[in-house]
């Protein structure tokens, strides 16, 4: 025996009406099908779909190529600095006709040159790898004495010498024999670290770095500007930097 239960037609509801919630002491109702809640649960499921990606290698390499169009739009800016960059092209290492490690002898030539021609500070970027005993090659009579570069920097007393602080080992230092320390010696070395971004371009680069003992090890730019200035170790310890009044970022 079958029993049909009508029910009232109050309480008949479509397929396509919207699901509500009524709070019974306050009366708020609260519908899914209204615009309002529609735009912020939208809004929240874009934020948090957009957090996600925002930490992918493919929309960070795309927000450095949108800033990469930025200043190629902007074009070049004149600068007063009085900044002179001495490099060495591929045809003048082929006339040297011998390895980089024996160049003591002609990067000590151009420090004493740009020394003589009143230059604040000479900053030289050009690793050659130092040991604790000095390879024949090295010594005096060798084909790259390292001992003409040593009296070099310590004629001029300006020279920033380079140092590559690898991550989990020990830092690359220079020949012992260029480190003649200076009346600063907290910026006779300047890092010359590198970190390129995902898409192995060179944006950007921190410019002082501190470990767990309170060591601070400067970039490159840094100690020129503190060795040309005359700047105190305490300047470039400090927690934040500024030169002029203007300060430098550091992350």
């Amino acid at each position: 025996m079958r029993t049909a239960y009508r029910l009232p037609s109050t309480a008949c509801c479509s397929l396509s009406s919207a699901v509500s919630f009524r709070h019974p002491a306050s009366g708020f109702r609260l519908s899914f099908r209204s615009l309002a809640w529609r735009g912020t649960l939208i809004g929240v499921l874009c934020a948090l779909v957009c957090w996600y990606l925002s930490g992918t290698t493919f929309l960070r390499i795309l927000d450095n190529r949108a800033f990469d169009g930025c200043f190629a739009f902007r074009g070049g800016r004149p600068s007063t600095a009085n900044v002179i960059i001495v490099a060495m092209d591929a045809s003048s290492l082929q006339n040297l006709r011998k390895p980089l490690m024996f160049f003591s002898p002609e990067l000590a030539k151009v420090v004493g040159y740009l020394h003589d021609q009143g230059a604040a500070a000479v900053g030289v970027d050009i690793v050659v790898p130092g040991d604790e005993d000095t390879m024949k090659y090295l010594q005096p009579g060798g084909p790259g004495p390292a001992e003409a570069m040593g009296m070099a920097v310590g004629r001029a007393g300006n020279v920033v010498l380079p140092q590559w602080l690898r991550e989990g080992e020990q830092a690359l230092l220079p020949p012992w024999e260029w480190l003649v320390p200076s009346t600063r010696p907290w910026v006779d070395l300047g890092s010359v670290d590198q970190s390129p971004d995902a898409d192995a371009c060179l944006r950007r680069q921190e410019l002082c770095m501190k470990d767990d003992r309170g060591g601070v090890y400067p970039n490159m730019a840094i100690a020129l500007i503190a060795k040309a200035r005359g700047l105190s170790q305490e300047w470039l310890s400090a927690a934040e930097l500024s030169l002029d009044g203007i300060p430098i970022p550091l992350d």
